[in-house]
């Protein structure tokens, strides 16, 4: 006994799918590179280093959001932070930087609480500080 397989709509599923996958990664928010690169280089660090964020320009932004554990997007109401995951008002193990351009965010990861980051959030309010581009050359200090 054979088997009859019909190739064609195989073949047209897959095509279906990789275009779905592209149409997605294409419009997420969340920039899954730039998180891997920034998460592996401040985990590479033994001393006092230098984290400079305002040479990113794959993307325009003008403001960053740096949010800390349990703080809730929705109630930073001077913005409109609706393309960004909510998920850090549930969890304490990430900071979430949400680049913005014109009061809207754009773009955003998620770093790991890891070698002094939590110093970002220094003189913030409500668990959430805003800084402009020109102002994202920081020094970590371990």
């Amino acid at each position: 006994m054979s088997t009859v397989v019909n190739m064609p709509i195989q073949n047209n599923l897959t095509k279906h799918f990789l275009i779905v996958l592209i149409i997605c990664s294409c419009t997420s928010k969340r920039v899954y590179e730039l998180e891997f690169d920034i998460n592996n280089y401040v985990s590479r660090q033994n001393s006092s280093f230098k984290f400079k964020l305002d040479t990113i320009s794959s993307f325009e932004w003008d403001e960053l959001l740096v949010a800390g554990p349990y703080t809730d997007l929705n109630e930073i109401y001077e913005y409109e932070l609706d393309m960004f995951s909510n998920s850090i008002k549930s969890h304490d193990r990430f900071i979430l930087l949400g680049f913005m351009l014109n009061k809207r965010g754009i773009k955003y990861v998620e770093l790991k609480r890891d070698k002094g980051l939590d110093i970002l959030l220094s003189g913030g309010r409500n668990g959430y500080k805003i800084f402009k581009r020109e102002k994202t050359d920081f020094e970590i200090k371990l």
